[in-house]
């Protein structure tokens, strides 16, 4: 079962996930200002789609307020009829 990181140029797309107590706005510019780009915000579940590079990343981990930044992953399965998946 294959798994990735998406990567190209434009570096990684990243899942950030924000404290539910804390304030989205400050951490959101803070996120910015850190360099990646904001893709989605996925609000009820207060999660940021971003992408850029591993160093931006650690920025954005060290945020006060900022739960967890991880690398968005890519599975594979395979079709339904497959031996392995």
């Amino acid at each position: 079962m294959p798994v990735s990181a998406e990567r190209n140029s434009e570096g990684t797309t990243w899942i950030v996930t924000v404290d539910s107590n804390a304030p989205v706005e400050p951490i959101r510019r803070a996120i910015e200002r850190s360099g990646l780009t904001i893709q989605q915000f996925l609000q009820p579940a207060s999660i940021m789609i971003v992408r850029g590079t591993e160093a931006q990343a650690e920025q954005a981990r060290r945020l006060a307020g900022v739960a967890a930044v991880e690398a968005d992953l890519e599975f594979d399965v395979g079709p339904p009829d497959a031996p392995v998946s």
